[in-house]
């Protein structure tokens, strides 16, 4: 039995870390999702979570690009993912001022129901496994364990 390994061998277990800088722009972020899915199918997360996947990228450059950016078409976001079989890390950034998440109301609360705001954060918080803010408030950092990891 040689123990020699097989180039796919490094590869299967080697994660995958992709930077990509879009426009201020919908349609860039709809394909940019979608290459993200692909690269998370691809490493075998169950349908369930990338449905969660799907929405928590939907919902963190649809912020990006109308809070962060104020869709000025002259700024970008920078976005950079981590895809392993265990996990997947994305990470988006805009050229905005940031915020305080935790000045964000809870939009389930009885007082909040009405008003348009904080529905974004709260998906994502429920749909990824960890979900953390830089200090300035205009990046994100969503982590996505596979739940196919363990088994």
């Amino acid at each position: 039995m040689s123990s020699r390994k097989h180039i796919s061998d490094y590869f299967l277990y080697s994660p995958l870390i992709n930077k990509k800088t879009i426009l201020t722009s919908y349609e860039a972020a709809r394909q940019l999702r979608e290459t993200i899915l692909e690269d998370a199918s691809a490493a075998g997360f169950s349908d369930t979570d990338l449905f969660s996947i799907r929405l928590a990228i939907e919902e963190a450059l649809t912020n990006s690009i109308k809070h962060g950016n104020k869709l000025n078409e002259d700024k970008k976001l920078d976005i950079s993912w981590e895809c392993s079989g265990k996990e997947l890390k994305i990470i988006v950034s805009d050229e905005g001022e940031g915020f305080d998440p935790g000045d964000v109301s809870d939009p389930t609360l009885s007082e909040n129901l009405d008003r348009p705001y904080g529905r974004g954060i709260m998906l994502i918080r429920s749909y990824m496994d960890d979900v953390s803010y830089n200090s300035k408030g205009n990046t994100i950092i969503m982590v996505k364990r596979n739940s196919f990891a363990g088994s």
